[in-house]
């Protein structure tokens, strides 16, 4: 289901901060990196599909945020890079006042592309 950037706004404008910017800066940051990215609902969160590949969702928990690359396979994929996040098989939970840095989403969302197309 495809939704516009507007219906993505209400759902992080229904956030409490610093939990709303967070989410809004990682949103910037996804867009950033893969411009024609379809902005999505999936599984009740704000998401992201690339080239028919729904690579990050995101949503806001209590203490912070949680990045969701929608494949169990991803995070375990991108070793090292992901140790210092909390994170359960299909999510990389990040603080509440800080996005996850640009260059560790650009690798997560290439593994996950790379993964889709085997």
């Amino acid at each position: 289901m495809h939704m516009s950037s507007a219906d993505i706004d209400a759902y992080f404008a229904a956030q409490v901060e610093p939990q709303r910017s967070t989410l809004e800066a990682t949103r910037a940051i996804i867009l950033e990196l893969y411009p024609d990215a379809q902005q999505t609902i999936s599984y009740g969160m704000p998401a992201f599909t690339v080239d028919g590949v729904i690579v990050a969702g995101l949503a806001a928990t209590k203490k912070g945020i949680s990045y969701y690359p929608h494949s169990g396979q991803v995070l375990p994929a991108a070793g090292q890079a992901v140790a210092a996040y909390g994170q359960t098989k299909g999510a990389l939970h990040a603080p509440a006042d800080k996005p996850l840095p640009k260059e560790l989403i650009a690798q997560l969302i290439d593994i996950k592309l790379a993964q889709s197309q085997k």
